[in-house]
């Protein structure tokens, strides 16, 4: 395994393959970089795919550290490996992380794909993005009681009756036996940032060409919430995978691979 150690000493995992253009892929809350496991083999033929574990996930060390600071220690990554410039493909936390990078530091980023993914992830009734209050409020509370079983629950509930019954659904069922759970500290301090972060009026004007690719059954990232940034993002793409719940780049992976293919070259 690979590591990185950050100036504010956070122990990096990374993972890095393929030549080329570099795709850097973002992980989840509770999550980690194996979920990328389908795109980095399809895209590292004539990409160099770079994948990290985010803090207290996976292999990365954990400290409490905010969304702003993930995104200086991915540009200190960046610049360790001596990669000018990366597109960037954030999956839910991980696209906010993204969207945040690519607004700090906008001459490193080519392009952002967003799954099932928002600038803000906590509704308010004037602004219909991602999850009611009272819906992070259960999150935590479960997460303080009864960690680490409800990981299993919560990650269950990211995925549509339809695809739980799949043959790739129970591959992931088994390969997730073998995996750390992530740090409860560091889903706890995650989970406060995710309902405070507000990024919707700065994205509107944000300067690379962005993708959102959602599944059409995702809770967290709702068909409401998407026709509303549409409003906001105008000039972004929005492409809904059918019959899919948060992670449609698992089940659904040719088709999203195709859609992220297909902007890449539309955007070269």
């Amino acid at each position: 395994m690979s590591f990185i150690v950050t100036p504010r000493n956070i122990s990096w995992h990374y993972e890095i393959c393929g030549q080329g253009e570099c795709l850097l892929f973002l992980h989840g809350w509770a999550s980690n970089s194996r979920v990328f496991s389908q795109q980095k083999e399809f895209f590292s033929k004539d990409h160099q795919v770079l994948t990290v574990d985010l803090p207290g996930h996976g292999d990365t060390s954990w400290q409490p550290i905010s969304f702003s600071e993930i995104a200086q220690d991915i540009h200190f990554i960046l610049e360790t490996l001596k990669i000018a410039s990366a597109s960037l493909i954030g999956s839910s936390m991980g696209g906010l992380i993204g969207l945040k990078f690519s607004l700090a530091f906008p001459g490193n980023v080519h392009r952002l794909v967003l799954i099932g993914s928002l600038p803000k992830f906590c509704r308010t009734p004037e602004i219909p993005l991602g999850l009611h209050p009272g819906q992070f409020l259960k999150l935590r509370d479960q997460v303080q009681k009864q960690y680490p079983n409800i990981l299993e629950i919560f990650f269950r509930s990211l995925f549509t009756v339809e695809e739980r019954e799949t043959e790739k659904f129970r591959w992931l069922q088994q390969f997730r036996k073998n995996e750390k759970i992530p740090d409860q500290k560091a889903l706890l301090g995650f989970l406060d940032q995710l309902e405070r972060e507000n990024l919707l009026f700065l994205a509107k004007d944000i300067s690379v060409p962005v993708q959102f690719i959602s599944g059409q059954e995702d809770y967290i990232c709702p068909m409401d919430s998407v026709a509303f940034l549409k409003t906001i993002m105008p000039q972004a793409e929005f492409h809904f995978i059918q019959k899919s719940g948060h992670f449609p780049f698992i089940i659904r992976s040719a088709e999203f691979n195709t859609l992220v293919r297909e902007f890449l070259g539309r955007n070269e």
